[in-house]
């Protein structure tokens, strides 16, 4: 289980506010959308993402690492 602090839930906003300065990345909610769907397992053991009310809401801080992460394994696996 995540260590869960007033920090943590400050962190928290919505995919679309997520996409804010990332554009670059996610280009569009549906590519960010796309991502989510295809790594939701490895997202939610990282406590990138969250449904407390029943929609999806990104820790920003924690998405961040997660993407990286992911974008490296996914370059090793091709790379091999």
């Amino acid at each position: 289980m995540h260590e869960v602090t007033l920090n943590s839930l400050l962190a928290l906003t919505n995919p679309t506010q997520y996409r804010i300065g990332r554009e670059h990345i996610f280009p569009s909610d549906a590519s960010l959308q796309w991502f989510i769907r295809k790594n939701k397992v490895v997202l939610a053991k990282a406590g990138a993402v969250v449904k407390p009310a029943g929609h999806i809401l990104i820790n920003q801080n924690k998405f961040d690492v997660a993407v990286l992460e992911i974008g490296l394994i996914c370059n090793q696996l091709s790379e091999g």
